[in-house]
C-alpha cells in the first residue's frame, strides 16, 4: 500500500521544516525518502541573470536552502531509514 502525506514546510528555515515533516511521520519506517528542494538567485533563468551581482545574503540563502536543510532534514530521518529492510534516499535538487 502506498501512503503519501503532503507536509508544508519552509526548507528556508531548516531546523523547524525538520521538526515539522518528522512530528507528522512519527516513527514510521520510511522505505524510500525523496527529497528535491531547489531555490535560485531571484534573476536565474532571465538575461537579467549575472552571477557577479548575486549578493552575498543571496547566496547564503541560497546554499542555506539547498544545501544545509537538507543535511539537517535527512539527519531527523535516520532512525526512520534505518527501521526499513532496505531504506533508500533520493536526492533531488538544484545543488546537487
Amino acid at each position: 500500500t502506498t501512503s503519501v502525506n503532503w507536509v508544508k514546510a519552509d526548507l528556508s528555515d531548516p531546523e523547524n521544516a525538520g521538526r515539522l515533516v518528522k512530528d507528522a511521520v512519527g516513527e514510521i519506517p520510511i522505505d524510500c525518502l525523496v527529497y528535491n528542494v531547489g531555490i535560485w538567485e531571484q534573476d536565474a533563468f532571465t538575461d537579467l541573470y549575472d552571477f557577479t551581482l548575486s549578493s552575498p545574503a543571496e547566496i547564503s540563502t541560497l546554499i542555506q536552502t539547498n544545501i544545509t536543510s537538507c543535511i539537517l532534514v535527512l539527519q531527523a530521518f535516520i532512525g526512520n531509514l534505518k527501521k526499513s529492510k532496505n531504506g533508500k534516499i533520493i536526492l533531488i535538487g538544484s545543488t546537487w
